[in-house]
């Protein structure tokens, strides 16, 4: 019976020693995975995704191509990681602010604000412009995902600005951030932004400015107000007379 019983605390011991070598061969892995996105991600920012190579990133990093694609199946399944690693990072850095929302809603904007404007400059508009042209599936990805990150985060920062009082409260807050999403969508093309003029902040600064402040100075939204309700006014009685008759 102690024969057994030592048989099987040595099979045990066993049993826990391959699982810390299967644990210790699973973390070089992810170091090993971890050092081929970053060094494939300076050479995809410094040169561009089509001008890339395996044998580049190869070298750059100085391991074997064998040794990336036991990791990655191909370039593109490569840049697919690459982009997904920095929408993550991007969202991450942006989490403490989204989810503060107990302080001065002005200072918290003024915060966001500077955190996307600081992503915007990040990443280079020609790397952008050629994932759309040449990975459209991986464009496909990062459009999904750039929705679901803008979606998420202007709703949390509309319900925000209502909550300290700051926002009116009369409009539906879906359709609004749909009418966001779609302005980030069509202004946010990597071939308008090197065309248009402005950088990236600017434009964003440009569509927060519209979307907070209007197109009206402080006189022009006063005397609209006025002439739009004296207007409502003749309209609903109009309605009234044509529905009495």
């Amino acid at each position: 019976m102690k024969s057994k019983i030592n048989i099987e605390t040595k099979t045990l011991e066993e049993e826990f020693s391959n699982l810390e070598k299967i644990e210790l061969k699973s973390e070089k892995e992810q170091r090993v995975q971890e050092k081929i996105l970053c060094g494939s991600m300076e050479c995809f920012m410094q040169f561009s995704y089509s001008i890339v190579t395996m044998d580049l990133i190869a070298n750059h990093l100085g391991m074997s191509k064998k040794t990336i694609y036991k990791h990655f199946k191909s370039k593109e399944d490569l840049l697919s990681a690459v982009i997904s690693s920095r929408m993550n990072f991007f969202q991450k850095e942006l989490e403490p602010i989204l989810n503060n929302t107990e302080g001065d809603f002005i200072s918290w904007l003024i915060d966001l604000g500077t955190a996307i404007s600081k992503q915007m400059c990040e990443i280079p508009l020609v790397f952008l412009n050629d994932i759309e042209k040449n990975a459209p599936l991986v464009w496909k990805e990062l459009v999904d995902r750039r929705e679901q990150v803008i979606r998420e985060g202007f709703k949390k920062f509309i319900d925000y600005g209502i909550k300290a009082g700051d926002f009116r409260k009369d409009l539906p807050v879906e359709i609004i951030v749909d009418f966001y999403y779609f302005l980030n969508s069509k202004v946010f093309v990597p071939n308008y932004v090197m065309n248009c003029g402005y950088t990236p902040p600017q434009l964003y600064n440009f569509i927060i400015k519209l979307f907070l402040e209007g197109l009206f100075t402080p006189f022009g939204r006063e005397e609209y107000n006025a002439k739009s309700k004296q207007n409502n006014d003749i309209n609903n009685l109009n309605f009234f007379l044509r529905t009495s008759e």
